[in-house]
């Protein structure tokens, strides 16, 4: 069993037809035929019942579609989080300019935390005076300026 006869299974029962879910899927009739058979096999069961009217399914066909069109929402559900960690990670440098006191004292836990969560980045971080720090963010030459 694998998600291409799952997701095949899914459109057999929304269409009842193996030509309206090829059309639907772009793939041929006779790929999704031959799926079906490998899918039978696997199971050991009939799950479609063909006419030249269409298909439908057997009570258990219809319990293997319920469990199929399941498993495919869990894995859109899977991918779409997958998709907003990968972009949620950061990277690339972050350019950090602050005065003594902030140094001292934020910095490195906001550097710990940063780096944590985000382990592609790279902080560069210089200290400065206000005013410099003030003049850098106005230039846009660093990323972020702290000043306390």
């Amino acid at each position: 069993m694998n998600t291409e006869q799952l997701r095949y299974l899914v459109h057999i029962r929304q269409y009842q037809s193996i030509s309206q879910a090829s059309r639907e899927l772009y793939v041929s009739e006779q790929m999704i035929s031959k799926a079906m058979k490998q899918l039978e096999a696997d199971i050991g069961r009939k799950i479609l019942l063909t006419s030249s009217r269409g298909c439908v399914l057997t009570p258990f066909g219809e319990e293997v579609a319920d469990f199929a069109q399941r498993f495919l929402t869990e894995e859109t559900l899977l991918l779409q989080k997958i998709e907003a960690i990968e972009c949620a990670q950061l990277s690339g440098t972050i350019a950090i300019k602050c005065t003594h006191s902030t140094m001292v004292n934020i910095i490195p836990e906001m550097m710990l935390f940063a780096l944590r969560k985000y382990p592609g980045l790279t902080l560069k971080i210089e200290e400065d005076g206000t005013q410099a720090i003030l003049n850098d963010m106005l230039e846009q030459r660093v990323d972020i300026g702290v000043i306390s």
